[in-house]
Parts: C-alpha cells; sequence; structure tokens
C-alpha cells in the first residue's frame, strides 16, 4: 500500500492539498531539514481551541499554497507544513476530541504527516511515527484502531528489505491478532488483500497464504457488508498464492467465441497473462512479450491472455492494430467483465499486468514474468532462442 492509495481508506479525509503535497514530496531527493530555535521544530501554530476548530485549522493549512521562489523553498515551506500539521494533531488529540470521527481524523492526520516526514528523514519523524502507532493502536474506537494497522503495515512495507523472516512472520501474526480484536469492515478486508497481494509479489507466498487462510473464516463469520464478495476475493487470492509450484486452471472462451482447450497447451512454456486495453503497463509490456514470442515460439513458447477489457471488439481491434499472434480469452457473459471475468475472480486478480510463467509440465515457475525477468526465464526453460529477437520493439499503441 503506497501512501497516495488513501482513497482506498475511509478514514482518508486528507484534504486535496495535503494529498498533492505527500505525491510531490514523496517525489523529491531527501534531505535533511533545519530546525528553528534549537530543538523545537518550524511551525505555523494552531490555534488555542477546541479538537474541530484545531482540525479545521489542519484541513486549511493543507490546502494552502507555499509562498516559494526556489526549489529549495518551496521544500522547506512544505516540510514547515507537515510538521505544523503533525504538532496541530497531536494539539487535536490533546484538547479532547468530542466524538469518534474527530479522534480518527486526528490520528489519521498525524500518522500521515509524520509517514511523508520519516520517508523524508526528518530527524526524529521515524521514531515519532511509531510511538504515535503504538499510542493510536492502544485507543478503543475501532476506527483509529484501523488506521493505526494501516500505517504500522505501511511502515513495515517501506522497510521490508531490512526486516528477517522473523520480523515478517511476526507482521503476519500482528495483522492476524488484531482482525481477531475487531468488528471486520471493508477497509479489514482492503488491508487483508493488499498485505496479501504484496507478499506475493515479495515472492513470500506461504506467508501470505497464512494470513489469508487465517482471515478468511474471520470474514465468513463477520456482519459486514458485501461479505460474500470480500470472502471470494480473498479465496481467489489464496488459490493465486497457491499457484507456484502447483498447476492452473482455466476456463472460457475465445475472442472469436471458441472454447478453450486448455490441453492444448501441454507441454509447452505458456505465459499467462491478465491484460486490458485500457492498462498502460500492459500495452507498454507488449512489445517485450512479441519480441520473445518471435524468439522462442518455434521451441515451445506459448502466449495465452485473459483480457479484462468490458468491450470485445476494442479488445480485437486493439490485438489487430498490435498485430499479436497469440490468442486472449474473453467472458462470453456481460455481467462477467473486467474485473469481473471469471478466470481473474478465480484467482482473485485485482491488479494488472499479471504475467503466470507455467512450465512444460504445466506448473507455475513465477508469478512475474516480465520485462527482463521473462527474458531469463525462458532462457532458463528453452535455452537459447531459436530466432533473433527484434532489438527496437515497436512502440505500444496509444
Amino acid at each position: 500500500m503506497s501512501l497516495a492509495d488513501v482513497s482506498c481508506f475511509r478514514f482518508a479525509r486528507l484534504s486535496c492539498g495535503l494529498l498533492a503535497l505527500a505525491v510531490a514530496l514523496s517525489a523529491l531527493a531527501p534531505a535533511r531539514a533545519q530546525r528553528e530555535g534549537g530543538d523545537q521544530p518550524d511551525v505555523f501554530p494552531a490555534p488555542a481551541g477546541t479538537s474541530a476548530e484545531i482540525i479545521g485549522f489542519i484541513e486549511k493549512l493543507a490546502e494552502e499554497e507555499p509562498e516559494a521562489e526556489s526549489e529549495e523553498e518551496m521544500i522547506a515551506a512544505q516540510r514547515k507544513v507537515l510538521r505544523s500539521i503533525a504538532v496541530a494533531a497531536r494539539q487535536a488529540l490533546e484538547a479532547k476530541p468530542e466524538n469518534e470521527d474527530e479522534e480518527t481524523q486526528a490520528h489519521y492526520y498525524r500518522l500521515q504527516s509524520l509517514a511523508l516526514l520519516a520517508q523524508l528523514e526528518e530527524p526524529g519523524a521515524a521514531e515519532a511515527l511509531d510511538k504515535a502507532v503504538t499510542a493510536a493502536s492502544r485507543s478503543k474506537v475501532p476506527s483509529v484502531k484501523a488506521v493505526a494497522m494501516k500505517f504500522f503495515v505501511e511502515s513495515k512495507f517501506a522497510s521490508w528489505d531490512q526486516l528477517t523472516p522473523d520480523d515478517r512472520g511476526d507482521l503476519v501474526a500482528k495483522i492476524i491478532a488484531y482482525l481477531k480484536s475487531v468488528e471486520l469492515d471493508r477497509n479489514d478486508a482492503q488491508t487483508v488483500m493488499s498485505v496479501a497481494d504484496f507478499l506475493g509479489m515479495q515472492g513470500e507466498y506461504e506467508l501470505g497464504a497464512k494470513l489469508v487462510d487465517a482471515a478468511l473464516p474471520l470474514f465468513e463469520k463477520s456482519d459486514m457488508s458485501r461479505r460474500e464478495a470480500v470472502v471470494e476475493t480473498l479465496a481467489g487470492i489464496g488459490r493465486r498464492l497457491a499457484l507456484p509450484g502447483s498447476k492452473m486452471e482455466l476456463d472460457g472462451s475465445y475472442l472469436n467465441g471458441d472454447k478453450l482447450d486448455w490441453s492444448a497447451y501441454e507441454g509447452k512454456v505458456v505465459l499467462v497473462d491478465f491484460w486490458a486495453t485500457w492498462c498502460g503497463p500492459c500495452r507498454a509490456e507488449l512489445p517485450n512479450v512479441k519480441n520473445m514470442y518471435q524468439a522462442y515460439h518455434d521451441q515451445g513458447f506459448e502466449v495465452l491472455g485473459i483480457s479484462l477489457d468490458d468491450d470485445p471488439a476494442q479488445a480485437a481491434s486493439f490485438i489487430e492494430q498490435m498485430e499479436l499472434p497469440w490468442r486472449s480469452l474473453f467472458s462470453t457473459d456481460e455481467n462477467a467483465r473486467g474485473w469481473e471475468d471469471p478466470n481473474a475472480v478465480k484467482y482473485g486478480v485485482n491488479g494488472i499486468p499479471l504475467a503466470i510463467l507455467l512450465d512444460r509440465d504445466g506448473k507455475v515457475i513465477s508469478m512475474t514474468a516480465r520485462g527482463p525477468n521473462l527474458k531469463k526465464l525462458l532462457y532458463e526453460q528453452l535455452g537459447p532462442p531459436g530466432k533473433q529477437a527484434e532489438e527496437k520493439p515497436q512502440k505500444p499503441a496509444e
């Protein structure tokens, strides 16, 4: 989960101004902040008042455009805004919020600003974030506990490479313990899905499966809205995480309506590519896949696309325009297209492109068969290419 994904979380009442600030700062190289007045941070002072009044000050501050003549001045001004929000949010909490919504907002603003400052290597921000997360996790307000879990998970993602196997296992254990301690809602489901997907991308399939296996029965017994859809998605993610080393089962029809004969792909190295014409990264990857198809097709390499488009005519036109030599599955059910495609639902696909490579025995050997990794994997499976791939792949369609 990235800091820009706040719209997926119901507590993301961060104003557009602060969200834009978050995106802008995250793209800049970290630089140590200068503090004024000794150990006291340079901030815009919040007015004395109620928690609601201080939150109003935060929202106004986040929307204001800093006045600066240079990039250096802009960065300094934006840092000052974030420090000010962190301090003001703490003051809002000390002012005793009148309701759960105010308390949740105050915690969220404090954690979000500290998380951004920690990203920018603001002195003391990482330590302050850890303490703020711990404080929020001890709240008796369910929405505050959910906010704490969100930022706890994000902080671990940010330092994933520094975590030991035991640390990673502890993270999953803490998430499971949290799920058992709260009344589950859609935001908790989003957290589980995001973490499971992240673990899958990191190759931590067993950890991801452990999380899903523990979460599924909890959601099945919950009273949350749209429970059935959440359970179906989690079950699909579980099946996807179990694919490495196993055979993949697919069903459906090609764009022209012909039924898929999955047995026809037996004995071949197959790339199963979940994609869509509206997906920029999918389009960007197509020239590479075409090059590898040209180089290895005669040696037993095949591609099977699974289009998540809504309009079959649009998908067919794009395939013709790009001269894609392989076939793509497309749902014949108008109510089961896009993310509701049966194969996408079966494997809990909620992000594309998803490029899965199967060996000649039909077993999954990679869940990330894209870019240079696809070339490397094909060399390992099929040896040197029989034909030379194009040195300059054609530009993908706009």
